[in-house]
């Protein structure tokens, strides 16, 4: 009897191994699956995100060229209007561009870049309160105008300033002609615009 006791005893030793082992490879397995679909999960979305980034770059980039032909347009306008009409009411002004970029753009990139852009129209708002603030009760209207004119400056300022990022943070290039000339015409424009607000706006009267 008791050889059909050791049999049955190291049959189940053996069933218990197996059974063990398959539980592990299932685990094991499970486990590798698992990662590799996480890691495929997150390829995408880097992809995905830098997709969105590259047509959120073209956004910024028209709203940078926009903001700085409205503000060219403007100079040009108030140049006419201190050489013929100063004193009259009918002085220029500068609209601000749209940026034409939805919330729903912004999910899957970076979400410290996706902030500055939300902010960017936050930044605007506030800039225009403060020039009211500081110029509504003594100051001519042109000169108001004028403030109003490097904030639209700074805008696209600063939207040219996410672009570079959002090209630096995703590897996207930025070395063709265009953007050389954008570079060179556009940037310089903007950036003066820029440093005139912000020391009209920080400065004490």
């Amino acid at each position: 009897m008791v050889e059909p006791i050791s049999a049955v005893i190291e049959t189940w030793d053996v069933v218990k191994i197996a059974l063990g082992s398959g539980t592990t490879a299932a685990i094991v397995g499970g486990a590798f699956q698992w990662l590799r679909d996480l890691h495929a999960k997150k390829r995408d979305e880097v992809k995905s995100a830098k997709v969105d980034a590259v047509h959120l770059i073209t956004k910024l980039d028209l709203l940078a060229m926009n903001c700085a032909r409205v503000y060219w347009r403007f100079c040009e306008e108030m140049d006419e209007y201190k050489a013929r009409a100063w004193g009259s009411n009918e002085y220029p002004s500068c609209e601000r561009p749209q940026s034409d970029i939805a919330p729903s753009e912004l999910v899957r990139i970076d979400q410290g870049l996706a902030a500055r852009i939300a902010w960017l129209d936050n930044e605007f708002k506030l800039g225009t309160e403060m020039i009211r603030l500081k110029l509504e009760y003594n100051a001519d209207p042109p000169d108001i105008e004028d403030a109003f004119a490097d904030l639209v400056g700074h805008y696209g300022h600063q939207a040219t300033k996410i672009a570079e990022t959002l090209r630096t943070k995703y590897s996207i290039p930025s070395e063709d002609l265009v953007l050389k000339m954008r570079g060179r015409i556009v940037n310089a424009t903007l950036e003066s615009a820029s440093c005139k607000v912000r020391h009209f706006l920080v400065a004490i009267d």
